[in-house]
């Protein structure tokens, strides 16, 4: 697999977005869990899918700008990824919480890894197809 210029770039831009919105990610899961005594569960899902809608609206608009998708049928193909990727999210939580007694910000980090990881390559192979054209 031959790794190219853009490649790097568009890779860097979408860890720069997913960073930024990892972090509000975090902030809503505190808030949910420590604030209003949200079961983790629930939290996890709802801040993943509202982190995960900004962080469509970036990958849009400055990592994946050059595809060709219409707005509508990449917004329905987002839907599609965003709850796979929450229900993901959502069972990772729960193995590590409750199987393996990780606190529960420590397991959304690790979480957010291999999920962050999956949702790249869907991004870049289904969703905007730009992979082998920019």
């Amino acid at each position: 697999m031959r790794i190219d210029r853009p490649g790097i770039i568009r890779a860097s831009k979408y860890a720069l977005a997913g960073v930024s919105t990892f972090g509000l990610d975090l902030a809503l899961l505190f808030v949910a869990i420590d604030v209003l005594h949200v079961g983790t569960i629930p939290a996890t899902g709802g801040a993943f899918l509202i982190a995960i809608s900004l962080n469509h609206i970036l990958a849009r608009n400055f990592v994946f700008s050059e595809t060709a998708r219409p707005m509508q049928e990449g917004f329905s193909l987002f839907l599609f990824g965003a709850l796979v990727g929450a229900c993901l999210s959502m069972t990772l939580m729960y193995l590590l919480q409750y199987g393996l007694e990780l606190h529960y910000l420590t397991a959304r980090v690790l979480v957010a890894g291999v999920v962050g990881a999956g949702n790249y390559l869907y991004n870049l192979y289904v969703n905007f197809r730009v992979v082998g054209i920019h």
